[in-house]
């Protein structure tokens, strides 16, 4: 910023320089010589042109690199948001894949004691049974006799 603003300044000077200069032709054209006036005149402002054209040609490349930059920056900025947001949502499934598993854990050990509990049910069952049939069987021997 502070290089344009340098550049302007100088563009500046030189403008005031040719207008001195162009008061000064002015004066020698009228004292007799003028086709080399008119062509120091013309030289010059082609240069004062040329210097115009060429400092805002080098402006403008300035600011298209800078923004090109920007571009740049703001694409890899965004390539890192994705690739974070697809790590976090990897690491999101994987923690509920973690939580699944946690939980299906707890349910097989749940189901595990219950059925650990039911078999212990049949066995009381079973014996149960097998004392009441014994106890029939002793019965029904009592009333054979």
């Amino acid at each position: 910023m502070q290089q344009t603003h340098q550049l302007l300044d100088s563009i500046e000077r030189k403008v005031q320089n040719c207008v001195i200069r162009d008061q000064q032709y002015e004066k020698l054209l009228f004292s007799g010589r003028p086709s080399h006036i008119e062509n120091t005149v013309d030289k010059q402002q082609k240069q004062l042109g040329d210097s115009k054209i060429t400092l805002l040609d080098h402006h403008y490349q300035k600011k298209f690199e800078k923004m090109g930059q920007r571009l740049e920056n703001l694409e890899k900025e965004k390539e890192v948001k994705v690739q974070i947001s697809r790590e976090q949502q990897t690491s999101d499934f994987e923690q509920e894949e973690a939580r699944s598993i946690v939980n299906l854990n707890r349910t097989i050990k749940l189901y595990s004691s219950q059925i650990s509990s039911l078999q212990e049910q049949m066995k009381r069952m079973q014996m149960n049974y097998q004392k009441q049939i014994q106890d029939l069987q002793i019965q029904l021997r009592k009333y054979q006799l």
